[in-house]
């Protein structure tokens, strides 16, 4: 409502005019508080308008009778009460607007924390699948070593076997051998009992120069063929032996044909010196034995002892008839 015209400070300001124009202002919130509860603004524009042509003394005659100083009190407190809440009311107003600043900015933090998070989810997720995928990776490579592993045993397994058995094998070959090797001893003394035959029947052709012809070609005769007997007869009993003490002849063959070689070289290596010595069909005939008898000693088959006896006949056959020969021969030189 705007305040009349008469609701004016006029004057100097001394004391009765502001007394006056309080007087009017009281009167006016009072009448202005009235009519918002009784709804009667007319009213009291129309009285407000009607006291501001009367004079003073009126109206104060009029403030005195109209209501007493009790209802003036109270409604007075009310004012002050309404005054105290207004300011309340504004100061939480005020906090709540800046509670409510705060709440904004601690939603766009939040949105913006809220952001990171899904971020973070979203890397979280790629990291996880990643994860996946390499423990199923890892999974299949295990899968493979565990396989590799198993066959990996397996054959650990037969190399142990394998071993096993060639440890067993080899024991076995070891004892075989350990009695050939006493046959080869007596081979090579056999053979050097006939190198010192061989010797000993060169040096008595001189001795046999003096004799007569058919004499000397009867006593060599008989003598050689007497040699020869027992030559064969010691190669027959160690040839025995060795069929009696060999089982696995195939696995020693190499040993064999190493220690024949060095004992053919050997007696070449005596033949040669026979040779330059001048008994040429000798030495050569006495080669021929040493050849067979090698022969003989390596055969362990049925068609190996067929080939020594027909080596054993096929040499009595030749040194009966040419052991004058070679007697003339070995007088010749001599």
């Amino acid at each position: 409502m705007k305040p009349p015209d008469g609701l004016k400070l006029i004057g100097n300001g001394d004391n009765s005019n502001w007394r006056t124009f309080k007087q009017k202002f009281v009167l006016y919130r009072l009448l202005d508080w009235k009519s918002e509860r009784d709804d009667n603004r007319c009213g009291v524009a129309k009285y407000l308008r009607d006291s501001s042509y009367r004079g003073d003394t009126e109206l104060q005659v009029q403030v005195k009778d109209s209501s007493d100083d009790n209802e003036i009190k109270a409604l007075k407190d009310e004012v002050h009460m309404e005054e105290e809440t207004l300011q309340t009311v504004k100061a939480l107003c005020r906090n709540t607007q800046e509670t409510t600043e705060k709440l904004e900015e601690r939603k766009t933090q939040l949105k913006e924390e809220l952001k990171m998070i899904y971020d973070l989810q979203k890397q979280e997720r790629e990291v996880l699948q990643s994860l996946q995928e390499e423990q199923q990776e890892l999974e299949q490579t295990v899968q493979q070593y565990d396989s590799e592993l198993c066959a990996a045993a397996e054959d650990l397994l037969q190399l142990q076997r394998e071993v096993a058995y060639a440890k067993a094998h080899t024991e076995s070959l070891h004892a075989q051998i350990t009695p050939l090797q006493d046959v080869f001893e007596e081979i090579v003394q056999v053979k050097k009992k006939l190198a010192e035959l061989v010797a000993g029947l060169i040096t008595g052709e001189s001795a046999m120069t003096e004799m007569t012809e058919d004499a000397h070609c009867a006593v060599l005769d008989q003598e050689l063929v007497g040699k020869v007997d027992v030559v064969e007869s010691e190669c027959d009993h160690v040839y025995r032996e060795k069929i009696m003490s060999t089982q696995e002849a195939e696995e020693v063959d190499y040993v064999e044909q190493e220690s024949t070689a060095e004992e053919l070289d050997k007696m070449q290596y005596s033949v040669e010196n026979l040779k330059s010595s001048g008994s040429s069909s000798f030495t050569e005939i006495t080669l021929t034995e040493v050849k067979e008898e090698d022969v003989m000693f390596r055969s362990t088959t049925p068609q190996g002892l067929h080939q020594v006896a027909l080596c054993k006949r096929r040499r009595r056959h030749f040194l009966k008839p040419h052991s004058r020969h070679c007697i003339e021969d070995a007088a010749a030189v001599s």
